[in-house]
């Protein structure tokens, strides 16, 4: 497999995890995107041998995380973000 196409799924997968955040799909999107990840960690191990499927590994195990929480981090600040998050308080009445 290229290189560059490894990227691409590993960075697929990562946007298919955020998207399972806001879609009602009953987890498949995140089980696609985990594999799709998973896929491209295997593949770079088969393909390119130890060293660089090693760097997709420690990439998954860091920038997933990473990418969720600046995420998380930017999302109340967007346009959808400030429209889907509720900001004022209910009173018990």
């Amino acid at each position: 497999m290229n290189l560059l196409f490894l990227t691409g799924l590993f960075f697929i997968g990562l946007i298919a995890i955020i998207v399972e955040f806001f879609v009602p799909a009953a987890g498949l999107i995140g089980i696609i995107g985990g594999g799709s990840i998973i896929g491209s960690v295997v593949m770079a191990y088969l393909d390119y041998g130890i060293l660089t499927g090693s760097a997709f590994l420690l990439g998954a195990l860091i920038l997933t995380p990473l990418m969720i929480m600046f995420y998380f981090r930017i999302f109340p600040k967007t346009i959808i973000g400030k429209k889907l998050i509720l900001n004022t308080n209910q009173s018990h009445e």
